[in-house]
């Protein structure tokens, strides 16, 4: 729920796992670099689900079951790997 971006990585990758990166107001994650984002759910977001080219984005949920390229997704930037994706939500389990 961001106003702006959900996540910035602004140098050298990370990682964002099990993760919910819900109704910001741009993109849900942005990398300079690339990162790897799995097994999150990526939806809701003004923006793509992740920008940043070089990034490895495969095994999340894109608020479609056809991926971030289906008519409800968020979308992935140019670059990023997305080749495998879930066609349903992710359980995320706080403690």
């Amino acid at each position: 729920g961001s106003g702006g971006v959900g996540v910035e990585v602004l140098s050298g990758g990370g990682f964002v796992t099990w993760s919910e990166i819900t109704g910001s107001g741009s993109h849900g994650i942005t990398a300079t670099n690339g990162m790897v984002v799995s097994n999150s759910n990526l939806y809701n977001n003004v923006g793509n689900g992740v920008e940043g080219f070089g990034s490895d984005a495969r095994f999340n949920w894109w608020g479609d079951a056809a991926g971030p390229t289906g008519p409800g997704g968020d979308g992935a930037g140019t670059g990023v790997d997305f080749s495998s994706f879930l066609t349903s939500i992710v359980t995320i389990i706080t403690f």
